[in-house]
C-alpha cells in the first residue's frame, strides 16, 4: 500500500474514495477513526488516502489534476488572507464557530456522497441504486423490480440508517400507489390508494414488523367494509359490513385452510 493523497478532513477523504472509485480506483482511508474527536478540523496529516502498489501511479495522477482544480485560498507576502475577513470579539467567534461547526457537521451527515450501483438483469443499465451518507450510512435506495428502466420502489432511511419510509408502484403503471412507513427499521404500517384519488382504501398494521390486520374502506365512501385479523400469516377471523351502511356488523371466523368456520352478529359498529 502506498500514501496518494493527505485530504483536509474525513469529508473530503471520502469524497475523493467515491471520486477515485468512479475511475475504477480503490483507495483505502487511513486514520480516519484518529480525526472523529476533532470532527471536521484541519486533519494535519492524521488522514491519508493509500492505493494498492499497481494503482498508487493512477492515483495520484488523478488527484493532482484535481488538485490543480481545486487550489488553496490565495495567501499576501505578509502571510495572511488577500482579502481577511472583518474581525469579531473571541466570544462571537467562538458561538459563530460553534453554531456554522454544528450546521456544517449535519449538513455533511445528511449530503448523499457514496452511491453504489447494481445491473441485476446485466443488461447495461442499472436496476437499484444506493446512496450514502459521508458517515456510510444509506440514505435512499431506489429499485426498477420489473426491469423496464423506470423507478418502482423508493425507500428512505433515517439519520441511523435504518428504514423510515418507503413508496411502491406495485402494478407498475407509473403511480406509487403504495406508501409504507416504519418504526425502528421495522414495517409499521402501509396504505394502498387503489383507484388513484388520493384516498387509501387498504390499511395495513403491523407489529414489530409481523402483519396483524388489513382494514378495506369503501372506495366510493371510505367508510369500513372489512377489517381482517391475521397470526403467523393466517387469517384468523374478519369482520364484514354486510349492507354497506358503514357498520362491521358481521364476525366471520376461518379455520386453518380458509375455510368459514363460524359466523356472529356483531351488535356495535367497530
Amino acid at each position: 500500500m502506498r500514501t496518494v493523497y493527505e485530504p483536509a478532513n474525513t469529508l473530503e477523504a471520502y469524497m475523493l474514495k467515491d471520486l477515485l472509485a468512479q475511475q475504477g480506483i480503490s483507495v483505502h482511508i487511513v486514520g480516519e477513526h484518529a480525526q472523529s474527536g476533532v470532527g471536521e478540523l484541519p486533519a494535519s496529516g492524521v488522514l491519508r488516502l493509500e492505493a494498492e502498489d499497481d494503482e498508487a501511479a493512477a492515483a495520484r495522477a488523478f488527484l493532482i489534476q484535481w488538485d490543480k482544480h481545486h487550489p488553496e485560498p490565495q495567501v499576501s507576502q505578509l502571510g495572511q488572507p488577500s482579502n481577511p475577513p472583518r474581525r469579531w470579539g473571541s466570544a462571537s467567534l467562538l458561538a459563530f464557530g460553534a453554531l456554522t461547526g454544528a450546521f456544517g457537521m449535519w449538513i455533511a451527515l445528511q449530503a448523499p456522497l457514496g452511491r453504489y450501483e447494481i445491473d441485476h438483469n446485466r443488461d447495461g443499465v442499472d436496476d437499484e441504486l444506493w446512496t450514502y451518507s459521508v458517515t456510510g450510512k444509506p440514505l435512499e435506495m431506489t429499485i426498477d423490480r420489473n426491469f423496464d428502466g423506470k423507478i418502482d420502489y423508493v425507500q428512505k432511511f433515517s439519520a441511523d440508517g435504518l428504514p423510515s419510509e418507503a413508496k411502491a408502484d406495485d402494478d407498475f403503471n407509473g403511480v406509487f400507489e403504495t406508501h409504507i412507513r416504519f418504526a425502528r427499521g421495522q414495517t409499521e404500517r402501509t396504505e394502498v390508494d387503489t383507484d388513484a384519488d388520493g384516498y387509501p382504501e387498504m390499511h395495513s398494521i403491523f407489529q414489530n414488523g409481523v402483519l396483524q390486520k388489513i382494514k378495506f374502506l369503501n372506495p366510493s365512501n371510505h367508510q369500513p367494509l372489512r377489517t381482517e385479523y391475521y397470526k403467523l400469516g393466517r387469517m384468523r377471523y374478519a369482520e364484514i359490513d354486510n349492507d354497506g351502511n358503514g357498520t362491521l356488523d358481521e364476525r366471520v371466523e376461518y379455520s386453518a385452510l380458509g375455510e368459514v368456520t363460524q359466523r356472529t352478529k356483531l351488535n356495535s359498529a367497530r
